[in-house]
């Protein structure tokens, strides 16, 4: 995690849920980049629901598939 990110998960007031929202943002984009965990997850942060890889730009989209649940797909077109 980067220093913003360890901050958003530790000062939120779910921690569990808080993790797993930063994860699967995580998850999604360096699957949409297609290098998987070759790419560091401390080299991007995840900003506005945007992230840059290697000079390539990702949206994110949170997807909403029941409560228990955290969804998210990346593109790189918006």
């Amino acid at each position: 995690m980067t220093l913003n990110e360890f901050d958003k998960v530790h000062f939120s007031k779910d921690h569990v849920r808080s993790f797993f929202k930063y994860w699967t943002e995580k998850e999604a984009v360096i699957k949409a980049h297609g290098k998987g965990l070759l790419i560091p997850l401390q080299s991007f942060e995840i900003f506005q629901n945007q992230a840059v890889i290697e000079n390539e730009k990702f949206y994110l989209k949170e997807i909403f598939i029941h409560e228990e649940y955290q969804c998210c797909i990346a593109a790189n077109k918006d």
